[in-house]
């Protein structure tokens, strides 16, 4: 299974590789490169994705944009939104939970 990551997580891809986890950036997937200064509108990624799916290739996108992570699951595209990862590994350390007292 690949994954791709969005411009404002690239650092996520660099460090997912290192660890040996298939991950490009959707900069350097669509545009081969890594220069995030030309935007890639939410649309084109999920385009992008559902060509990726209709050539049977899964590709898992990894994002910190809640209207991109919308997108995608609207169109049943496999998506892991890090503001939801983070919160369900908070809860379940059983922290930040409300009403706690500092």
């Amino acid at each position: 299974m690949k994954f791709i990551t969005d411009a404002q997580i690239a650092n996520v891809s660099r460090y997912l590789r290192e660890h040996g986890v298939d991950c490009e950036t959707v900069h350097k997937k669509m545009r081969g490169n890594e220069d995030s200064r030309v935007s890639i509108s939410d649309p084109e990624i999920v385009q992008f994705l559902m060509a990726e799916r209709s050539r049977g290739m899964e590709t898992v996108l990894i994002c910190n944009d809640a209207d991109l992570a919308g997108h995608s699951k609207v169109q049943n595209l496999p998506v892991l939104f890090v503001p939801e990862l983070v919160l369900e590994r908070v809860r379940a350390a059983g922290e930040g939970q409300s009403g706690d007292e500092n």
